[in-house]
C-alpha cells in the first residue's frame, strides 16, 4: 500500500487520489468523494468483503495485513497509527484459528506468492487459467483433510 503511494514521487504523471470513506463497526461506507492525496489506510479487505470473497480468504488477508503492519512498524521503530494498532488488536481477539488454519494459511500464501509472480501481461487467458488450475491442484494435493484449505479452494473454478 505505502509503496504505491510513493509512486507519485517517482513517476511523472502519477497522482495520488482516494475515495473518501468511513469505517464504522467494521462496515465500510463510501462517501462518493474523490480527494487529493493517498488514503490514510488501505481499505482493500473491506472492499473484498463487499465483493463477496469468502470469510476464510478475508481472514488470511487480515492476518497478512497485520503481519506486514508489524514488520513495517518494527522496521520504522514505531507502533503505527493508533487506529492501525486498534485494528490489529481487534482482529487478534476476534479471529480464532480453526484446526489446520495455520498450516493452511502458509499453503495459501505460497499459492498467492506463486500467482503474484506470474507474468500475466505475457500470458493468454487460457494460459492464465491453466496455471491457476495448476496452482489449485497443487494446493488440493496438500489439503488432505484440512477443512480450512477446502473452504478456501471451493470458490476457485476448475
Amino acid at each position: 500500500f505505502h509503496e504505491l503511494t510513493e509512486l507519485e514521487q517517482e513517476a511523472s504523471g502519477v497522482r495520488n487520489r482516494h475515495v473518501a470513506a468511513i469505517v464504522s463497526d467494521g462496515q465500510l461506507s463510501l462517501l462518493y468523494q474523490v480527494r487529493e492525496g493517498p488514503s490514510d489506510e488501505s481499505l482493500g479487505i473491506h472492499v473484498a468483503h463487499l465483493a463477496g470473497l469468502p470469510e476464510s480468504v478475508l481472514a488470511v488477508a487480515k492476518a497478512k495485513a497485520d503481519h506486514l503492519q508489524m514488520l513495517s512498524n518494527a522496521k520504522s521503530g514505531t507502533e503505527g497509527p493508533p487506529r492501525k494498532k486498534a485494528r490489529v488488536e481487534e482482529t487478534s481477539k476476534d479471529t480464532q484459528l480453526e484446526e489446520g488454519e495455520e498450516e493452511g494459511r502458509k499453503v495459501v500464501w505460497t499459492m498467492l506468492s506463486a500467482f503474484a509472480e506470474m507474468p500475466l501481461d505475457q500470458l493468454s487467458a487460457a494460459e492464465t487459467i491453466e496455471r491457476v488450475q495448476g496452482l489449485k491442484a497443487e494446493v488440493e494435493s496438500k489439503a488432505g483433510g484440512n477443512a480450512f484449505l477446502k473452504r478456501v479452494l471451493a470458490p476457485i473454478p476448475t
